[in-house]
């Protein structure tokens, strides 16, 4: 009988243990975010992949508990639009993007299990070319 109750306790611990580290992982989840292929006059395929890749590795570290599931260029017409309200010699791009926030993640500052669209990620072009996060919501 004593035995059991061992057994019952180590499998009970066990089960609680299991559930509790489900739920949202600790950083933002990109790897699997599906890329779609927005043409532009403005700027390169290229120029448009690292501005992506700057606003993934933006989510990664600053989006515990939430899964970006889609992201494109804006379009020109949208990245025109913002240049609009940059300094002079200063260059913008705006990034669209869909994600999921999972029940336990975000930081309170989002809704809890729930998908957000269209999500605008804005960013400005550095002294040496590269993009840095500026601004990001509706």
């Amino acid at each position: 009988m004593k035995k059991l109750k061992i057994v019952g306790a180590a499998f009970a611990a066990l089960t609680i243990f299991s559930f509790g580290s489900c739920g949202s992982p600790d950083e933002g989840v990109v790897k699997d975010a599906k890329v779609e292929k927005v043409g532009s006059k403005i700027y390169s395929e290229e120029e448009i992949n690292e501005a992506i890749d700057a606003v993934k590795d933006y989510f990664a570290e600053n989006f515990d508990g939430c899964r970006l599931d889609k992201i494109a260029y804006a379009g020109d017409k949208a990245t025109k639009r913002e240049n609009e309200y940059q300094p002079e010699n200063s260059e913008a791009i705006v990034i669209t993007s869909d994600f999921y926030v999972f029940p336990n993640g975000g930081d309170g500052s989002l809704n809890t299990d729930q998908n957000y669209t269209d999500w605008n990620w804005i960013l400005v072009r550095t002294s040496d070319g590269k993009w840095e996060h500026l601004s990001h919501g509706y």
